[in-house]
């Protein structure tokens, strides 16, 4: 049987009268230990979570720890309640536009799983959607940072945000926002991101993990987890690509 986990941005659904029961249901952000017990006895069904993508980022990185990656998931996104803060809203609907996923519960258990490469991080956390490092009303803050042996930051930026492409299986796309409005943002390619800053706030699929002074993000072709019904991505065009990303292949 199917393992549902809902958090409290999940409408009601009357699961009973689809053969299922509620194994989880957060209303905050759930310890390590609470994740376990929610995972610890899904079958070939997998699991369905209904609520934001930073609920299901955190179903990822349980099955991650636990080495289930290779159970398929179904996802039934919900957004916020109002008054949640506009990354939290945003990463929910931009998550479910970008895959185009199915609607219904019926649907979405009967969709295929589709395997997507996986995004981590250097302390073990997942990257489904996008990262952003971003003070309040983008002030200003120090950073330096990489696109794999690319410099693309050195100094003072308003924002960072790193995000998987998963129709090019192993890159991650990085974007800065320079510190002057006059110049525009710049987008780069690659396989790692690595970065060092001043103290910042950092947002994980829409979930604010708090101010860092640096992270690395990569992407790790050895490990993938499966969405039902995810469309994949058209590569990026290399016209698209960001000039760093361009003259580096050259």
């Amino acid at each position: 049987m199917v393992t549902v986990i809902e958090d409290a941005s999940a409408p009601s659904r009357g699961w009973a009268q689809h053969g299922f029961a509620v194994r989880a249901r957060w209303a905050a952000v759930p310890s390590r230990d609470d994740v376990r017990a929610a995972l610890r006895e899904i079958d070939e069904d997998g699991v369905l979570v209904c609520g934001t993508v930073a609920t299901l980022n955190i179903v990822v990185d349980g099955l991650r720890r636990s080495d289930s990656l290779g159970t398929p998931i179904g996802f039934l996104p919900s957004i916020p309640a109002s008054g949640s803060h506009a990354h939290e809203v945003d990463a929910t609907l931009e998550f479910t536009e970008r895959f185009t996923l199915p609607q219904g519960i019926e649907a979405t258990l009967a969709a295929e799983p589709v395997p997507l490469t996986l995004a981590r991080n250097d302390i073990g956390g997942v990257l489904l959607g996008e990262c952003i490092f971003e003070r309040p009303k983008l002030a200003k803050f120090g950073a330096q940072t990489y696109h794999d042996d690319t410099m693309i930051a050195d100094g003072l930026i308003r924002g960072l945000s790193v995000r998987p492409e998963y129709g090019d299986a192993l890159t991650l796309r990085a974007s800065v926002t320079p510190a002057s409005g006059r110049k525009r943002s710049t987008t780069t390619y690659g396989r790692a991101v690595q970065t060092a800053s001043d103290p910042v706030p950092m947002w994980v699929d829409g979930r604010d993990m708090g101010e860092v002074t640096g992270r690395t993000w990569y992407v790790d072709d050895r490990e993938h987890w499966l969405l039902r019904g995810a469309r994949r991505e058209a590569p990026t065009p290399p016209e698209r690509r960001g000039f760093f990303e361009r003259m580096r292949r050259r």
